[in-house]
């Protein structure tokens, strides 16, 4: 954790100093909202085979900073974001859980309209690993959840990459504005590591919706 804080120092410190010097908007705020996850693959399809695939409503929370220009800008997110997967049938549902740090990367195009400024973008996304991982059962009917097992797991990536393709948008008000995202993040590293014995490729995928609070730096 403390490599982690020192990285995020590190990254704010080169995007403020340039923005400062060549008189770049800086904005910074909190954001947060749901997220949608689940797994895609070959082989989680065929560890599911005889169930559905079920909606998992997970939670993002944390903040950004965002360097730029009128019509383009750089933004980084800092989420602390829980994902996973979820299948069952009428008569049970089982829960996968994981809790990341998450770091979106993203380019933004921008652009007018009226006092709304909306955008679309594209960038890099980080997770890194923390906590636990949570293993469940819920019974449809009664929503009584039965922890089965809860661990820190060797045979998972510590560190997952992918990509965030989403548009969102920007609302002035007097001294802050309101941001609202609407993102679909691609994963392309495996769930599980190479010392997975089950030999296991499960992709995480994330619908969210994020909803944000700024203010602009003026220097």
């Amino acid at each position: 954790m403390k490599t982690i804080t020192k990285s995020v120092v590190v990254l704010t410190v080169l995007l403020l100093l340039p923005a400062a010097v060549f008189g770049l908007d800086i904005k910074v705020g909190i954001k947060g909202g749901a997220g949608f996850p689940f797994y895609v693959g070959d082989d989680y399809d065929s560890y599911i085979s005889g169930y559905d695939t079920q909606l998992l409503i997970a939670y993002e929370v944390g903040g950004f900073i965002s360097i730029g220009m009128e019509m383009m800008a750089l933004e980084v997110d800092l989420l602390f974001t829980s994902a996973g997967g979820a299948f069952g049938d009428s008569t049970i549902v089982q829960d996968n859980i994981d809790n990341f740090l998450e770091i979106p990367i993203l380019l933004k195009l921008r652009f007018k309209v009226d006092e709304i400024t909306a955008s679309v973008y594209g960038g890099a996304d980080i997770l890194i690993k923390w906590g636990y991982f949570t293993y469940q059962q819920v019974d449809p009917d009664t929503g009584d959840t039965t922890i089965l097992y809860r661990w820190e797991d060797d045979q998972m990536s510590k560190t997952q990459y992918g990509l965030v393709f989403g548009v969102g948008m920007e609302v002035p008000f007097e001294g802050f504005f309101v941001t609202a995202d609407a993102r679909y993040c691609l994963g392309l590293t495996s769930r599980h590591n190479d010392t997975s014995p089950e030999g296991e490729y499960w992709f995480q995928d994330n619908i969210q919706i994020l909803v944000g609070i700024g203010m602009e730096l003026n220097y």
